[in-house]
């Protein structure tokens, strides 16, 4: 199934492609949400890692709007090649691009953010991806995880929707795995982290951010800080 999965991302490279002029023009603040949210954790000089980059549209966007940090973009298909390109097309000195599977995922530095957006309910070995991220982030450091939710999940096959992109049409109907998880499980994979916010704000009730959010699977973005030991 991994096979079959990184066959797709070499077919359906994603979030797609992206000019310079459209990362200069997002707005101070983001006015995409879970860009923002994800902005909202980096501070400068700080390292961070961007776990299933895809074309690198937030790792190049992240770079672009704070010099002063480090950033490395992983992704096991072709579309990280996109994001090199467009990192040496436009001089973005302070990030990297490595193509490795997050499942064998071997680094030799350790980060103050780990971002994997949308990425995880992808991997049938997720398990093993969590076990490396939570290693590779540092105490007092923080994972920005994007999953599905079960309830979006169910509500998207009950209601047709229109999707504005052909890629996160493909994305979201074509997909050959995914899963979804609630936010239970997500406290019993990552123990040894405290959740500081979600988006969409869980409201005290686990279950409705995905209701208000099936047209993204139920996607919801938890920002958890690891636990100084």
């Amino acid at each position: 199934m991994k096979q079959t999965v990184k066959e797709f991302y070499n077919e359906v490279p994603f979030p797609g492609p992206y000019s310079i002029e459209q990362l200069l023009a997002y707005g101070h603040p983001i006015e995409n949400r879970y860009l923002r949210i994800i902005e909202s954790q980096i501070d400068n000089n700080q390292s961070v890692l961007d776990a299933g980059c895809g074309t690198g549209l937030i790792t190049n966007l992240m770079a672009l709007r704070h010099p002063q940090s480090k950033f490395m973009g992983v992704d096991f298909s072709n579309s990280v090649d996109y994001a090199k390109q467009f990192k040496k097309q436009h001089n973005i000195n302070n990030v990297e691009f490595n193509r490795q599977d997050l499942t064998q995922l071997n680094l030799a530095e350790t980060f103050d953010v780990v971002v994997c957006q949308g990425v995880l309910h992808h991997i049938p070995d997720y398990m093993t991806v969590i076990t490396k991220l939570r290693e590779l982030t540092r105490p007092g450091g923080t994972i920005i995880l994007g999953l599905y939710h079960p309830a979006g999940k169910i509500l998207k096959k009950v209601f047709k929707i229109n999707y504005n992109s052909h890629t996160l049409y493909q994305d979201q109907e074509l997909h050959p795995f995914e899963l979804s998880f609630t936010f239970d499980k997500i406290k019993s994979m990552l123990p040894d982290f405290e959740l500081k916010k979600a988006y969409p704000s869980m409201l005290q009730n686990f279950w409705l951010p995905a209701l208000f959010n099936f047209k993204n699977g139920g996607l919801v973005t938890y920002v958890l800080r690891k636990n100084y030991v």
